[in-house]
């Protein structure tokens, strides 16, 4: 099962004119802590700054504090957003990472 599923890439509104990924978190425990450490340790491989975007509220993707507090359950859309010199290669890396439902075997 899929963490993360694209729904779209580039956009024409304000906060898409920065390479971004639409996507509902489809593991079935939600974004908890193993899956928040690996988004955080993924990220930290590049030097671009990637959001997560949930109702209104922001999250540093590098910090695994700061996606738990998003409280992101199983079917939640969000927004993740990138922007630096690599912005593309770590949203590919993140869907990557989602796509293989976060490393993690089925809990």
């Amino acid at each position: 099962m899929n963490g993360l599923k694209r729904v779209c890439g580039e956009g024409t509104h304000a906060i898409s004119q920065r390479p971004h990924v639409e996507s509902t978190v489809t593991h079935p425990q939600g974004m908890h802590a193993r899956p928040a450490a690996a988004i955080a340790r993924t990220v930290r491989q590049f030097s671009s700054e990637v959001r997560v975007h949930r109702r209104g509220r922001v999250a540093d993707a590098s910090s695994m504090l700061e996606l738990m507090v998003l409280g992101v359950p199983h079917g939640t859309g969000l927004l993740l957003t990138a922007e630096g010199p690599d912005a593309e290669e770590a949203l590919n890396a993140l869907e990557e990472l989602f796509a293989n439902d976060f490393g993690l075997a089925e809990e």
